[in-house]
């Protein structure tokens, strides 16, 4: 005697398979068509969750690079100023030492007329005669 499982087996195949009807083949292509369907969505989803992280880790990347490229560009306009500042400062210490070499130019003369006047009273000195 055939179980129920069995007998319930050879029914669906009279009915669908030995008839020539398609049936059972609509089944498996709606199943499989189903599952693909699902199957494609997780991957598309999957997929676009991967983009999105790339492109964060992109910008971070890029966002990174733009502060480094900003912080240098901070350093070259503070080193030009700097540069600036001591150009400056070197044009005013020329300046004063120029000044200084022209004061001590007028008392070089002051001096070598102090001494050639000097001089003028070393030589015309006579001691007195002792006695």
């Amino acid at each position: 005697m055939a179980s129920r499982a069995a007998l319930r087996l050879r029914a669906y195949a009279d009915k669908h398979i030995n008839s020539g009807s398609f049936e059972p083949l609509k089944q498996v292509m709606v199943t499989i068509g189903c599952a693909s369907f699902v199957a494609e969505c997780f991957h598309h989803d999957h997929m676009a969750k991967l983009q999105v992280i790339a492109a964060e880790k992109q910008k971070n990347a890029l966002l990174d690079s733009r502060n480094l490229a900003a912080q240098a560009l901070k350093d070259n306009r503070t080193e030009i100023e700097q540069t600036k500042e001591t150009i400056q400062l070197s044009h005013q210490i020329i300046d004063q030492s120029k000044q200084r070499i022209a004061e001590l130019e007028k008392q070089q003369v002051q001096l070598e007329g102090a001494v050639k006047e000097s001089q003028e009273k070393v030589d015309a000195f006579k001691p007195p005669a002792k006695h």
